[in-house]
């Protein structure tokens, strides 16, 4: 797996259990099934500890975590059992990566080796010094010819051959470079001095547009409390209106019952009185009648009897009625 396709550690770190490749997990469990002895090896191994170490995990972590704990085949495991499983699988897929990596690397460096300097192959020292030939048939520089100089020992024996036309050309050129260098770093100063300038305009036009957003936002919500407060004084007031009405239709209600109530026994007591009077009348009346039956009764004629006999019923009658 190339480097640019390679997880990364927080990345296999953060991956579920059921995420994992299946051949990492199916050796976890078969690690923690096993011997103790057996997973403390795996984790002593090159490419485990550098697994334990990109995922930050200590030995003694894992080996600790890993105690009494025995995965069965059942599709549900507790939930230590399944931590521990997937802090192995993790573990494992990262030494995988670690071992698959280190390998592509190594045999890159092995295509990029040119074949003159495969030392696998080596060089025939039993040949002359004067033609040595590799393997493959490529011939090494003779020593019969000149051996070129050093760069060292060029540039020292260049120095001493220096006149001073020389040396001043080449103070000239050094006051020129270092003048070019200075220049290069003003300007390199003045491009960071623009642009930390336009970088503060643009946080002073961010922190001005944020106030005025938050001016606006706090100008509506006091024009929104205020709106409201004012729709809650006007349904207060209609409603306290609304109440007063009620009440003052309930009173008026109220009067006019009892003022109705009150005429009606006006009018039933007037009725009354009239009825009572005039039933008085009628027995004053026949009292007097009677009265002048009993006179005549005593001293009147025998024919008026049947005329007595009535009203004395009659007045037995009005007797019984009002008594």
């Amino acid at each position: 797996m190339s480097p640019s396709c390679r997880p990364s550690s927080s990345v296999i770190a953060t991956t579920s259990i059921y995420h994992l490749p299946p051949t990492c997990v199916a050796k976890a469990a078969a690690l923690l099934r096993g011997h103790p002895d057996h997973l403390e090896s795996y984790l002593c191994q090159q490419y485990s500890v550098q697994a334990l170490w990109r995922q930050g995990v200590e030995k003694a972590e894992v080996i600790a975590a890993s105690r009494d704990v025995t995965p069965t085949n059942e599709p549900h495991q507790s939930p230590r059992t399944r931590y521990v499983m997937q802090l192995l699988g993790q573990v494992i897929w990262e030494a995988e990566l670690c071992a698959s990596t280190s390998q592509s690397q190594a045999d890159l460096f092995e295509r990029a080796t040119p074949r003159h300097l495969d030392r696998s192959r080596g060089v025939d020292r039993s040949s002359s010094p004067e033609a040595r030939v590799v393997a493959d048939g490529t011939c090494v520089r003779s020593k019969l010819r000149p051996r070129p100089q050093s760069a060292g020992i060029r540039k020292k024996e260049n120095t001493e051959e220096f006149g001073l036309g020389d040396l001043q050309r080449w103070e000239s050129k050094v006051s020129f470079a270092l003048y070019m260098k200075a220049q290069h770093h003003k300007e390199k100063q003045e491009r960071a001095r623009l642009r930390n300038s336009r970088i503060e305009v643009v946080r002073a036009n961010n922190a001005h547009l944020k106030q005025e957003q938050a001016e606006q936002q706090q100008s509506r919500w006091q024009c929104r409390s205020k709106d409201h407060q004012e729709r809650v004084a006007r349904s207060k007031g209609a409603k306290q209106e609304l109440s007063e009405l009620m009440m003052n239709a309930a009173a008026v209600r109220q009067a006019v019952l009892e003022t109705n109530r009150r005429k009606l026994v006006k009018e039933q007591e007037e009725s009354r009185s009239k009825r009572i009077e005039q039933e008085t009348q009628r027995q004053h009346e026949a009292e007097q009648k009677r009265r002048a039956l009993l006179q005549e009764k005593g001293a009147g004629r025998a024919k008026l009897r049947a005329t007595r006999e009535i009203s004395h019923k009659q007045a037995a009658r009005l007797e019984r009625r009002f008594s």
